[in-house]
């Protein structure tokens, strides 16, 4: 079969406008991933939506050219037209120095920009994040548009930033509320991502403190389990984006060795920084930041960490000039983005500048009665 898919490939590549057709990406700087799937396992693919069964292909991009296994990513976005994907590569033929890069539309953000732009504000104000790069997509000798390439967060991820591996959670369904006192089972507001599957310990120790610990000694019993300073900077960031969809969704919460502490992770950006979250009130997003807001001098910090970034980090000027650089980037790509025709990027850019002006002013008056 994998010799029959061979030659599907070959006939794809040499039988119509192929993979490496400069034509399909004319005028973009963009680099180019190519995906090549011969027909049968093209429809188990698309047949499959909603399953998680990896079929074969063929990716180029640059000087990587090999077989890799491709399926669907996601789990609400499976639904729309500009599906995700999920790229898996041979354990002896990493690609990046990692076994799975993520392929994801942006579907629901027509500027392209949120996700990157978060992440470069996590980023300078200390998180540890993915990395991140716009590319072109062509799909059996199509253009299929601009796609975010995205480092998943496991093993890999850790490695390749010298961390030891250690038990590696994910909030998910918006139902991971930092409590045991909703009667909802850890197992399914936190998802175990590496370490043994069945063994919550750690996670269910962090949340018995939260639940049980006095507000006068909740510092002393969470500080040596969870490094609160990197998640009041999560919350400063947060706060700077409306990143409403990330604290009881999303989030990863990695158990580092070297610590024998939780650090938060930031994941999935793209919801953020929209004019419909403008107003957001991060404060009772969950009972961790709930707890923590408790303590008067993480209230402070937290405040103190906010206006530092409003003063330095997310001023006009600075994330102006990073929209203005990626609007460069991306705009000969985007007019040829078969799924974003009638959209305009110079448009959907005026709304995420209102977007910035509109949530320093809220955040303004929020820390003058904080």
């Amino acid at each position: 079969m994998k010799n029959f898919s061979l030659l599907l490939v070959l006939a794809l590549a040499v039988g119509c406008e192929g993979i490496d057709s400069p034509e399909l990406t004319k005028g973009s700087t963009l680099p180019r991933i190519s995906l090549s799937i011969d027909y049968e396992n093209f429809q188990i693919l698309t047949n499959g939506v909603f399953s998680d069964r990896f079929v074969d292909g063929q990716l180029e991009h640059e000087d990587y050219r090999g077989w890799v296994n491709i399926r669907y990513q996601g789990r609400s976005t499976r639904n729309l037209t500009k599906k995700n994907y999920r790229i898996r590569f041979p354990e002896d033929r990493l690609f990046q120095q990692r076994r799975i890069t993520l392929l994801t539309s942006q579907f629901r953000d027509a500027t392209l920009m949120r996700s990157e732009l978060s992440y470069r504000l996590f980023r300078e104000a200390g998180s540890m994040v993915p990395k991140t790069e716009h590319v072109s997509l062509v799909l059996n000798g199509e253009y299929h548009g601009i796609y975010f390439a995205i480092e998943p967060i496991d093993r890999y991820f850790l490695l390749n930033r010298s961390k030891q591996i250690g038990n590696l959670y994910q909030a998910q369904i918006v139902i991971a509320h930092f409590t045991n006192a909703d009667g909802v089972d850890i197992r399914l507001k936190f998802e175990k991502k590496l370490g043994d599957e069945g063994n919550y310990a750690d996670l269910e120790y962090l949340l018995a403190v939260l639940d049980g610990s006095s507000t006068a000694e909740l510092p002393q019993d969470l500080e040596p389990i969870l490094d609160v300073n990197r998640y009041l900077e999560y919350m400063a960031v947060s706060a700077l984006i409306a990143n409403w969809d990330g604290f009881t969704n999303n989030l990863h919460l990695y158990h580092d060795p070297d610590q024998q502490r939780f650090v938060v992770i930031p994941w999935d950006m793209d919801l953020g920084m929209s004019v419909a979250g403008v107003d957001w009130n991060i404060q009772p997003a969950n009972e961790l930041n709930r707890r923590l807001l408790e303590i008067g001098e993480y209230r402070q910090l937290y405040k103190a960490k906010v206006q530092n970034y409003l003063d330095n980090l997310f001023t006009e000027q600075r994330v102006f000039a990073m929209i203005d650089s990626l609007q460069t980037v991306l705009q000969d790509a985007y007019a040829q983005d078969p799924f974003l025709l009638g959209y305009s990027l110079e448009q959907e850019v005026g709304q995420l500048k209102d977007f910035v002006r509109l949530r320093r002013i809220y955040l303004q008056n929020e820390l003058a009665n904080f």
